[in-house]
């Protein structure tokens, strides 16, 4: 049986809550707790303070860091392609140069039906008639337009198959742009096909004159 003693030194060596530990300290050194405080309190505003927005800084400067590495690395991919680009661009204002130089000019256009009609009479072709068609000028849509259009002329032709199409034929393989179209041919005779009638569309396709 335990003594009366036995059980008091049981009492006295019983553990003791973090809040009655803290109270025994109060009680025996108030300064060393204080102290404590004033500890605790300093690291908690070190880290509120300094050490919390650092780390935040420090993220948005990575960030930073890598959107300007990739900015770097694009400007570069760009900078190596300039050559490329810039030898594209000479291809194409070749290319634009040889298709302008095929537009007719004004004062050339008095010089096509007598063009026209000489290329006829080496196939064969008759020039019938010959007239333009002022109501189907046709414009380029814009910006185009101040810078080029088209003519129509209606020609009336004789001749036959073969030579039609020997003729046309030559009209598109001129140095200059001319678009055939519309044709309608007839048939003068019902026991010949080389006494034929056709009627077809022209488009010259010109250069505007400066200004217009």
């Amino acid at each position: 049986m335990a003594t009366p003693q036995g059980k008091g030194q049981k009492k006295a060596t019983a553990k003791k809550t973090p809040i009655e530990a803290l109270k025994l300290l109060w009680e025996k050194d108030r300064k060393q707790v204080i102290q404590l405080g004033i500890i605790v309190l300093g690291v908690l505003v070190l880290l509120s303070c300094i050490v919390i927005p650092l780390f935040f800084k420090n993220s948005t400067i990575h960030n930073q860091v890598k959107q300007l590495e990739l900015n770097i690395r694009t400007s570069k991919s760009k900078r190596d392609r300039i050559p490329e680009l810039e030898e594209k661009l000479k291809q194409y204002e070749t290319e634009i140069g040889s298709t302008r130089k095929r537009f007719f000019q004004i004062h050339e256009l008095d010089e096509l039906l007598g063009e026209i009609s000489k290329l006829a009479s080496k196939d064969g072709v008759t020039l019938v008639g010959s007239r333009p068609l002022s109501d189907l000028q046709k414009n380029f849509p814009a910006p185009y337009d101040k810078k080029y259009f088209a003519v129509t002329y209606e020609l009336t032709l004789a001749g036959g198959y073969h030579q039609f199409g020997s003729l046309f034929s030559r009209l598109e393989q001129l140095d200059k742009l001319l678009l055939i179209r519309d044709l309608n041919i007839k048939q003068n005779s019902a026991r010949s096909l080389q006494n034929l009638q056709c009627v077809v569309q022209v488009d010259a396709f010109v250069l505007a004159p400066q200004g217009l």
